[in-house]
């Protein structure tokens, strides 16, 4: 399904503004830059002048005040000008425009501030200069250009073990190997040590509407590693109208991020733009398919991609359900031409309050369109189970996720662990106990030929 013309208009403001976001540092930069640099370069031109009027102000020192001032805004320029050590004569063009503001008509200035700006110019550069400082060079910059070269920020990360192949998905998909959630207790370690992990999983809406430090980290571990993106809010099966808003938004942290796919859950958030904040069950009926196939065709066309769909946990049925679920995803994903990202904990979960047969589940899911799956730990308390995040996967889950790959063949594996986080060293050493139940999956196979293994039950 086509985009409206609303749509096409409020996408092409997005991509405007990215470009306006991309010149903006460039542009500053080339104008302060020059500014600053020819401005310097008089000043040297002119030293006895420059030394005069900074005796005239009862600056300490003028004579090498005036030889220092006038090589900083001659080189300093420069430096601006190409975006090389940008921040650094940022700072410091900063710090000498303040003390030239304060110092002006012997501290006038300050008194009368903000009610009376007379020097708008110099308070003009000061507010871009501060803003270089915040911001960076941005990308075209000699500075953003030795970043790559030289991976400033720390080692680029090692790489990770051969991968076992990979059956082909429908989108031929790479097997990315082994990962964690990108989660904030972990930010310093990860760009401090520069971990040897295969990928991380990023929480869409956690980037969406902010910026500052999360987003800077962000796109410094999308600099060295890959990412993929995983939301919470898509709502697929809701009957509230598709939140296109929302869309623009997800697109263009997809964009900005390079993910290698997105994806979220089979699901409705909640009713009248109220989110509730969780995952709800959906009625599995050949009425619900045909309106979630619907939704996902246009969220698919607006994002310009396909997105895959998760197996959420569940804790209670509708009456009315006609489908089980594995076969209402897996027709889902067909009818839609959408990928399926399973989770093995969530199978378990599921098949445990509801008393389905998880391998079955598993089963029924096929194979091309499977492109990611999802581990867990979960609290069992007796009479159910719920999907907490919050400790390690027991050994029933491992058994199950060994049994997906020999199903399903190996795909990229994400560890969960979002409450009671342990180190970073704890978790991503979970993870990697995926490929070692995969190395032994592999080991016993006779033949490498996955698809000549019997159904289970078969």
């Amino acid at each position: 399904m086509g985009q409206t013309t609303v749509q096409r208009f409020a996408d092409r403001a997005l991509r405007a503004s990215s470009a306006l976001a991309f010149l903006a540092p460039l542009l500053t930069r080339l104008a302060i830059g020059s500014a600053y640099h020819f401005t310097g370069d008089g000043k040297l031109h002119h030293l006895d002048r420059t030394t005069q009027f900074f005796a005239s102000l009862s600056i300490p020192f003028p004579h090498f005040n005036a030889i220092f001032i006038a090589w900083l805004e001659f080189v300093g320029g420069l430096g601006l000008f190409f975006g090389l050590a940008t921040r650094i004569f940022a700072a410091l063009l900063s710090c000498s425009m303040i003390v030239a503001l304060i110092t002006s008509d012997g501290g006038e200035w300050l008194k009368k501030f903000p009610a009376d700006i007379t020097d708008v110019t110099s308070f003009t550069y000061l507010l871009f200069l501060i803003w270089l400082v915040l911001y960076g060079p941005g990308p075209v910059s000699i500075d953003n250009l030795l970043a790559k070269w030289l991976h400033i920020g720390g080692p680029r990360p090692p790489r990770a073990r051969t991968r076992i192949k990979s059956m082909a998905n429908r989108w031929d998909y790479k097997d990315l190997g082994f990962g964690i959630g990108l989660r904030s207790v972990h930010f310093q370690h990860i760009l401090d040590k520069n971990p040897a992990i295969d990928w991380f999983e990023v929480l869409s809406e956690n980037y969406m509407d902010t910026g500052g430090r999360p987003l800077h980290v962000l796109d410094q571990v999308a600099e060295r590693y890959p990412l993929v993106l995983h939301g919470v809010s898509l709502s697929v099966g809701s009957t509230d109208p598709i939140n296109f808003e929302y869309l623009k938004k997800l697109k263009a942290l997809a964009q900005r991020v390079k993910a290698n796919w997105v994806s979220d859950h089979l699901c409705w958030c909640g009713v009248t733009g109220l989110n509730t904040h969780d995952l709800l069950p959906m009625p599995y009926t050949t009425e619900a398919l045909r309106h979630t196939v619907a939704r996902v065709r246009t969220i698919q066309d607006f994002l310009e991609r396909p997105i895959a769909l998760e197996n959420a946990s569940t804790y209670l049925e509708f009456a009315a359900s006609t489908w089980p679920e594995s076969e209402f995803l897996a027709a889902l994903a067909e009818e839609a031409d959408c990928g399926i990202l399973l989770d093995v904990n969530n199978v378990y979960v599921s098949s445990y309050n509801h008393g389905f047969d998880p391998k079955a589940y598993i089963d029924r899911i096929p194979r091309d369109r499977v492109v990611q799956m999802h581990l867990a730990g979960h609290t069992n308390k007796g009479t159910h189970i719920v999907d907490t995040h919050n400790d390690y996967v027991i050994d029933t889950v491992w058994d199950l996720y060994r049994y997906a790959h020999r199903r399903l063949g190996g795909v990229a594996t994400l560890l969960e662990w979002d409450a009671n986080i342990p180190s970073f060293e704890v978790v991503h050493s979970e993870a990697l106990k995926a490929r070692k139940f995969r190395e032994q999956e592999e080991a016993q196979l006779k033949t490498p030929e996955l698809a000549e293994i019997p159904a289970y039950g078969d």
